[in-house]
């Protein structure tokens, strides 16, 4: 397997300071492991083993390191002229989507396809790099420091280790050694050794080779003194000492220590020059063998109280998202995501939405925000910000969703899942990573409050209004980071949030939909004025219908079950600013073998420019897609690639008479433009055809556009609505008239001859 550039570099150097029978961690690593200063995360394995090494070469000892973006983002500056470290970090590779995935996409793919995962899914790893916090201007002097355990914690985590282990412990003699054959480690007495850090680090090296009885590790102990077997067994024993010397802050190593050691140094050499990948695994094994004595001596209670928490969180995580697979669920519902720091009235908007959907008919319910009520409790020790306090908040928040889960359409919460993250005042990458993964556990809708920063109140909140504004950036920055498309909605605008989490939750569930969506788009008359008893109408646009209306086809509005035809021009003008429009649906069948022009159906929408079900003109649909496009870029992605979501559109286009058709999915915001704009780009000889036909179409209704355009601005002059005679009518004079004729000759057939038509109609004939 061919290394990555962190550890071709890490190997040559080790190499090298073998060869000048050194070793990295010689004079003594600094007292306390690397980490990430900005998400607090413990650097492991190589990144920690070669981070320290750096750090002992160059002298630094601040444990923080983070990336050039990560201190850009504190407002922090990188000093002109350093140089980087760089780190390796692992993750999983689809090969066949061919991309990286998430954690919680790793997990749910390995639930699907058991053991054939490993065989479609491969670690890759990226190369960063990173800084050391004395290599970083405008970085927070650092607080606090690990103070190294006393001497008698020391003697008692020891005889804590002997216990919990197991083996067998001999002091005396003048050599330190493990024997694997009856389980002991024999030891020469605390006198004989220049401190009692010295003895631990030795100490900690014998037990590091216990650790590969195979009632523990089980390792291989086989190899006899002098071979390559017990050269690599050495070196994970050395490298763990060093690792949990660090760890405990036990400081240099003595002398004597390493003369013992220089002994192998020969043997590594050989070693690693024929297998690199030695010194790796070797460096993973010894990570292990660390974390075991760690726990075994019970050096850090807090730290195995933590990693116990870790535990129960991803127990936690699984058992979750198993209870959501087991819900029965006709309908999937959608979690409606009010984001916004305190005071910015998330409460307000939740109930305001929540009441909406309700008058729509939509089963709604509103999560409260179980930490307000804690507020109101005065349960300050829960609201501490600990990541156990932390924990228990979101999983009783968890819980208040989960009830409904099943059993409502819209689940709205004024406390997203993914907010408990920017409550903890410990977060690690392990807990904002479990915050992410229950938050992808739900179908979410997701929206950011506006604050209003007059009618901010203090009451029920631990934060006053200058905190609270703080936190509204942190939020968006939270949702930017984890790539949460989110719209911004003011207090006046909220109402858009009901309309686009219905479109949301009707995609979600477009097959059970699948019949409501097709009754919608195919209204059954069931009795009306006309005697249309068993007809059924679907819904057109204002400009398809006045091209219908041109071809003699008869036109409706609806009100509940009934259905009233339009009887003028001007009754269908008047409809089409504030009504549906509907054709009959064997009428327009007729028209279109009669005399075809392409139209287009939107299927469903997630953008509300558009209406699910409706047919429309070519050039209207087309020109529909475009601006809202350039709009959604404008106001939601800010010309930032990437940075936010799409609304997804889904169309049919109608090509012939016998029913050759184009069916695609769009996305608005992502710089495709018009729908033309898009097919054009769509490979297949098919849609070069069909974009020839439809920019032709474009062109004819161009002209009937602009003849319907001029012919409603008739019907806006004179109070009715009635045209003009000497009113301008420029070069659509003949269009209109031949209209107006149509017209009136509706009406004197409705009429009957014996009654009086219109006489200012009559007039314009």
């Amino acid at each position: 397997m061919k290394m990555n550039k962190v550890r071709e570099q890490i190997s040559q150097v080790f190499l090298e300071s073998l060869k000048e029978n050194e070793l990295p961690w010689q004079k003594g690593w600094m007292t306390e492991r690397p980490y990430n200063t900005v998400s607090n995360t413990e650097y492991r394995g190589v990144n920690s083993f070669w981070l320290s090494c750096t750090a002992e070469q160059k002298g630094y000892s601040d444990p923080r390191w983070c990336t050039f973006k990560q201190a850009k983002d504190k407002g922090w500056k990188v000093k002109k002229g350093e140089h980087g470290t760089q780190v390796e970090f692992w993750s999983m590779y689809d090969t066949e989507t061919k991309k990286k995935l998430t954690v919680r996409e790793s997990n749910v793919l390995k639930k699907e396809l058991g053991e054939d995962f490993y065989e479609r899914v491969k670690p890759i790893s990226s190369v960063y790099t990173v800084f050391n916090a004395e290599q970083v201007e405008g970085i927070p002097k650092r607080e606090k420091t690990q103070e190294p355990i006393q001497s008698d914690g020391l003697l008692h985590n020891r005889d804590t280790l002997i216990k919990n282990m197991g083996f067998t412990f001999h002091e005396g003699g003048s050599r330190a050694f493990y024997r694997p054959g009856d389980d002991s480690v024999t030891f020469p007495q605390m006198e004989q050794f220049r401190s009692i850090y010295d003895y631990m680090s030795v100490f900690l090296h014998e037990s590091g080779h216990a650790t590969g009885h195979e009632s523990r590790l089980n390792r291989d102990l086989s190899g006899g003194f002098g071979s390559h077997k017990y050269a690599r067994e050495e070196l994970r024993a050395e490298i763990a000492s060093a690792f949990t010397s660090q760890e405990l802050g036990l400081g240099e190593m003595a002398a004597d220590h390493m003369d013992n050691h220089k002994a192998y140094i020969q043997s590594w050499i050989e070693v690693l020059e024929k297998e690199p990948q030695e010194l790796f695994a070797a460096i993973r094994d010894a990570e292990k063998i660390s974390d075991y004595l760690i726990e075994k001596g019970e050096f850090f209670p807090e730290k195995q109280q933590r990693a116990e928490l870790d535990m129960q969180k991803q127990q936690y995580v699984t058992e979750h998202q198993r209870n959501l697979d087991h819900v029965p669920v006709e309908r999937i519902p959608v979690v409606i995501n009010a984001f916004g720091g305190p005071g910015s009235g998330k409460s307000t908007a939740c109930m305001d939405i929540c009441q909406q959907l309700k008058k729509l008919g939509y089963n709604a319910e509103y999560v409260q925000e179980y930490a307000k009520e804690l507020v109101y409790d005065k349960n300050w020790e829960l609201l501490d910000g600990s990541e156990a306090h932390q924990f228990e908040i979101l999983k009783e928040q968890v819980h208040r969703m989960d009830r409904l889960y099943g059993q409502a359409d819209f689940i709205i919460t004024d406390s997203p899942i993914l907010l408990n993250s920017i409550y903890n005042q410990e977060l690690t990458a392990a807990y904002s990573g479990m915050v992410q993964e229950l938050h992808g556990q739900y179908h979410n809708f997701s929206f950011f409050v506006e604050r209003d920063r007059e009618s901010f109140q203090q009451e029920g909140r631990i934060h006053n209004l200058e905190e609270s504004i703080v936190k509204d950036k942190e939020i968006q920055t939270l949702l930017k980071n984890n790539n949460i498309y989110y719209g911004t909605y003011t207090h006046e605008t909220i109402g858009k949030v009901v309309q686009n989490a219905i479109t949301t939750y009707r995609w979600l569930n477009q097959e059970t939909e699948k019949k409501q969506s097709e009754s919608e788009r195919s209204i059954p008359v069931e009795k009306d004025q006309e005697g249309m008893a068993g007809k059924t109408l679907i819904s057109v646009s204002e400009s398809l219908a006045g091209r219908l209306w041109d071809e003699e086809c008869s036109l409706y509005t609806r009100e509940g079950n009934n259905s009233h035809m339009i009887n003028s021009r001007s009754q269908l003008y008047e409809a089409g600013k504030e009504k549906t429009l509907y054709v009959q649906e064997e009428e327009f069948s007729r028209c279109m073998k009669k005399k075809f022009f392409p139209t287009v159906t939107c299927e469903w929408s997630e953008h509300d420019c558009f209406d699910d079900g409706k047919t429309y003109l070519v050039s209207e649909f087309s020109d529909k897609m475009a601006n809202a496009d350039q709009e959604w870029c404008k106001n939601n992605r800010g010309g930032e690639e990437n940075a936010m979501g799409y609304a997804k559109v889904k169309f049919q286009v109608n090509l012939s008479a016998e029913g050759d058709k184009i069916v695609e999915r769009q996305d608005i915001g992502d710089g495709d433009g018009s729908m033309i704009e898009f097919l054009r780009e769509t490979d297949g000889i098919q849609y070069q055809r069909a974009v020839e036909l439809l920019e032709e179409a474009c062109t004819l209704e161009k002209d009937f556009l602009n003849y319907q355009k001029k012919l409603n601005g008739i019907f806006e002059q004179k109070e009715g609505h009635l045209p003009h005679p000497e009113h301008e009518m420029g070069d659509c004079q003949d269009e209109i008239l031949n209209t107006i004729q149509k017209q009136l000759n509706r009406e004197r057939s409705r009429q009957g001859a014996t009654k009086p038509v219109n006489r200012q109609l009559e007039r314009l004939k």
